[in-house]
């Protein structure tokens, strides 16, 4: 029997994406959008990380996750709602 993996839809990177998207929202772009150096600094207190997270690594967190778009130039990603 194959055991279908379970989703958890509030896991600390997903926090991260949402603070992420409400204060880069806030500075007028809106639609989800938001950047690896503000996902950096809303992820690094809530896991107890001294030090920034790199764009790159950034970048190989979220990609392939599914409530996650990837935007042109790697820098820009886009939060999706429904999964």
């Amino acid at each position: 029997m194959i055991e279908k993996k379970s989703s958890i839809p509030n896991d600390l990177i997903r926090l991260a994406i949402e603070r992420a998207v409400c204060r880069y929202g806030s500075a007028g772009t809106g639609d989800g959008v938001f950047t690896s150096a503000c996902f950096s600094n809303e992820f690094t207190p809530l896991a107890g990380v001294k030090t920034q997270l790199d764009g790159r690594i950034v970048r190989a967190m979220l990609t392939g996750r599914d409530d996650v778009e990837v935007l042109h130039g790697g820098a820009h990603f886009r939060m999706l709602t429904s999964l």
